[in-house]
């Protein structure tokens, strides 16, 4: 596997460290003695590759804020690190749904009622896109 001149790159022990100018990231190596050796090898690969992309370039999703009849509006507070959705189906409560560490949620400034998700670790987006649309 060819890493860029860029990365560091450490094993310790089951540990894979990657630091890039972005920040750093670690991945734990899980190792099986069996058939499916092959197959965990690969997706070891997929996960440092996954780490470097990471580092270096940084990952982003977009998430759209969908309405049928009850228009949504959502609002970014805290320097970028949660999410305020009010009038959701109608009702007077104001939704705060909170980043995990390593996120940062800017609206979008072309597409109206667009969040779009930033961060290093790729593992992460989906996670919290999935958290927000459990808390709605």
């Amino acid at each position: 596997m060819d890493i860029p001149n860029r990365i560091t790159t450490k094993v310790k022990a089951k540990l894979i460290e990657i630091e890039g100018p972005r920040g750093k990231l670690n991945h734990l190596n899980l190792n099986f003695h069996s058939h499916k050796a092959t197959s965990a090898i690969c997706t070891t690969f997929s996960h440092v590759k996954n780490l470097i992309i990471g580092v270096t370039k940084g990952y982003r999703y977009k998430m759209c804020l969908v309405c049928a009849h009850f228009p949504i509006d959502s609002s970014v507070t805290d320097r970028n690190k949660s999410i305020e959705i009010r009038d959701f189906l109608g009702e007077e409560k104001v939704r705060k749904v909170d980043m995990l560490d390593g996120v940062t949620v800017v609206p979008s400034k072309k597409v109206k009622d667009e969040l779009v998700l930033y961060r290093e670790d790729i593992e992460l987006g989906w996670y919290l896109c999935n958290r927000e649309g459990k808390n709605c």
